[in-house]
């Protein structure tokens, strides 16, 4: 049974490893970096959507050389903390209006600004020191003339806290699915493996114990079923021998009883037999006389419980050494003066495996 619980509890913590190593898995290659993809998308949609709603409002601020509407739109964009900035720049790359007054004015130079200029579509580019992206969404006046473009300095440290954020939640859900999953293995192993292999194991282990009619109740249709069925049919054959077996055995006994009995009919003497217990199996009528009882008291009681007299247990022990030493059967005869008789002890000990069969003790009256 100790094995049984140590090999569930092997297969759980292996189990365990495993779910806990495919929950990793996911959230590290396909659930994080699937909400990184959300948040970027989502920035990328909500900017466009902000430079779409400005873009009309920043022309006509233009058109109408209104500088001061025109700062105003662009303060409205990077109070959204989102944005770094937010500038208008004419199609010479010089900037035309920005968040910071400093800034108006100045000729941009520089790849960034250059692909700026020459795009003639909302235009996406990555951006170092700080990280982030810039986009620019070019304007054009009512007879489609380009007047310049807006350029939104877009920041992702809003994007690395969320992401910070779900990282931390991810870490929560890993441990609290990992730990409902390895309960859920050990109560699934528990139900469906280790209790019905305890059951198989009580029930051979009762069978190889000699307890009759023994059976496996599984009917479910899965290995369970098939080994139990197996297991059933052993179980029965089993059962059939054992039965055969101790039919056998209970002939032999009455034989044996038979064979007692009549060697007393024949002998004299008082006739104790023991069987491989030392249990008394036989006391024929003058040994019950001699020791004052009556022959049916004392069948299957141990032989101390009739002889407690020292020398002769004594004997007793000698005679059954010297027997299982050399195997076979070995007598010797003493004198009990608390008896006032000779007693011939005989002692039986298989020679295959030097087991203890049982004993003979004769009394007779000395002279």
């Amino acid at each position: 049974m100790k094995m049984l619980k140590s090999s569930v509890l092997k297969t759980s913590i292996v189990l365990s490893l495993i779910l806990g190593l495919v929950i990793l898995f996911v959230v590290a290659f396909l659930y994080l970096p699937n909400q990184k993809n959300l948040l970027m998308r989502g920035l990328f949609e909500r900017t466009e959507l902000t430079a779409a709603f400005y873009a009309p409002q920043l022309t006509r601020a233009i058109l109408a050389h209104d500088d001061i509407t025109t700062m105003n739109l662009l303060n409205q964009i990077v109070s959204d903390a989102t944005y770094l900035y937010a500038r208008l720049i004419d199609p010479q790359a010089r900037v035309l209006a920005h968040n910071k007054i400093s800034e108006w004015g100045k000729q941009l130079t520089g790849d960034l600004s250059k692909n700026i200029v020459i795009s003639e579509k909302p235009l996406w580019q990555i951006r170092r020191a700080p990280d982030g992206y810039d986009y620019s969404q070019p304007l054009y006046n009512q007879s489609g003339e380009k007047l310049g473009y807006l350029s939104l300095g877009v920041s992702l440290e809003k994007i690395k806290l969320q992401e910070d954020e779900i990282r931390s939640q991810a870490i929560y859900w890993v441990v609290g699915l990992w730990v409902l999953g390895t309960v859920l293995i050990v109560v699934f192993l528990n139900l469906f493996v280790r209790q019905p292999l305890h059951r198989l194991h009580l029930v051979m282990e009762s069978a190889l114990l000699g307890r009759a009619g023994e059976k496996i109740d599984f009917k479910q249709p899965d290995e369970f079923g098939a080994l139990a069925r197996v297991a059933n049919d052993l179980l029965q054959k089993i059962n059939k021998q054992g039965e055969a077996t101790e039919e056998k055995i209970m002939a032999i006994r009455q034989n044996s009883q038979s064979l007692i009995q009549a060697l007393s009919l024949v002998n004299p003497l008082a006739l104790i037999v023991t069987d491989s217990d030392n249990n008394i199996i036989y006391l024929n009528t003058l040994a019950a006389e001699m020791f004052g009882v009556k022959p049916e008291e004392l069948l299957g009681h141990h032989l101390l419980e009739l002889i407690k007299t020292t020398e002769i247990i004594a004997a007793i022990k000698q005679v059954t050494n010297r027997a299982v030493s050399r195997g076979g059967v070995e007598c010797e005869q003493i004198y009990s003066g608390a008896l006032k008789r000779d007693i011939r002890l005989a002692v039986a000990v298989s020679q295959a495996d030097k087991s203890f069969l049982g004993m003979v003790l004769s009394f007779s009256p000395r002279g």
